[in-house]
């Protein structure tokens, strides 16, 4: 069910086997359009096979034929923003349940890294659903879809609040710096599926 690799960057191991999502900070600005959010991306255009995530800085700009959220093209909401850190993730082999739940455990990684690069926002910090929140203004946006063959999930934070259709907060706000937390979110979520591939696989059956 999960690829086996051997040991490679960014993966832990047990008896010298890696199955950890391999992950990648990409130098390049690349504005997010939502065309982005697609099987294999991460594998075509970044060199990232199997389960992957990616994090790059750049605008936010999702026109309604690529939004992918029934709520926001309900209400017709736009999705926008001049400068975001953003994250796209693929994990293959799980339905959208559990894509939709590693999401939302995403989401509380951020959280956790954010306090622990900036300890003044301990108790600040809001998490609801997949979105985060400081002082009642949303931090994020997020979106996890099925592909055939695998969950995509888009996951972004403002760096700054310019061009956003809604009063938001943004890294700047929180005083922390984009890359840094790219680096230490990426490297905690690759561990933490890591740890639950691992965790499936040393349990028991019920007879």
């Amino acid at each position: 069910m999960w690829a086996v690799r051997i040991l490679s960057e960014n993966s832990q191991s047990i008896e010298g086997l890696s199955f950890v999502m391999k992950t990648k900070f990409l130098n390049q600005k690349i504005d997010y359009t939502g065309a982005e959010l697609r099987s294999q991306w991460n594998y075509f255009e970044h060199g990232l096979l199997g389960n992957s995530a990616v994090a790059f800085i750049g605008s936010c700009q999702v026109e309604f034929s690529e939004m992918l959220d029934g709520e926001d093209l309900l209400a017709g909401q736009t999705i926008q923003g001049s400068e975001m850190l953003h994250f796209i993730l693929e994990i293959y082999d799980i339905n959208l349940f559990a894509g939709v739940a590693f999401q939302r455990l995403f989401a509380d990684l951020a959280r956790g890294e954010l306090i622990k690069l900036n300890p003044k926002l301990r108790g600040q910090i809001e998490r609801s659903g997949d979105d985060l929140y400081f002082e009642g203004r949303k931090l994020s946006i997020s979106i996890a879809a099925p592909s055939v063959r695998s969950v995509l999930i888009h996951w972004a934070i403002n760096i700054s609040n310019e061009g956003t259709p809604v009063p938001t907060a943004s890294l700047q706000d929180l005083d922390v710096e984009p890359l840094q937390f790219a680096q230490s979110l990426l490297t905690i979520a690759s561990q933490e599926l890591d740890s639950i591939v691992e965790a499936t696989w040393k349990v028991k059956s019920i007879k």
